[in-house]
């Protein structure tokens, strides 16, 4: 039961855009396969019916202005964007997937 609804919970929260498609094209392959794709997972969590994957990425953006002489005006940072990509395999397969965060795309 526990299962079944982490699955619907997971599926109703996954992302679109690019890498949605390559998380799409990996539902139902074993983790060897998911890993050989993704690379190692940053974490790795395993709950005796499901083995959670863990993913963590983030792009760095400078923001700020500049006049016609590239001199700089105003406010002047650096912008984090996190993204956490989380895999729920069960029966080692991949069978949900769920994207977070203003950096996912």
């Amino acid at each position: 039961m526990i299962a079944a609804l982490t699955i619907a919970a997971f599926s109703a929260w996954a992302a679109s855009g690019g890498m949605d498609a390559v998380l799409q094209g990996l539902l139902g392959k074993d983790q060897a396969t998911v890993e050989r794709r993704l690379g190692l997972p940053d974490e790795t969590e395993n709950n005796g019916l499901q083995t959670f994957l863990r993913y963590r990425n983030a792009d760095s953006y400078w923001l700020g202005r500049a006049d016609q002489n590239h001199a700089p005006l105003g406010f002047q940072g650096r912008a984090n964007f996190d993204c956490l990509t989380t895999l729920a395999f069960t029966d080692g397969r991949l069978r949900a997937y769920v994207r977070s965060g203003v950096g996912c795309r």
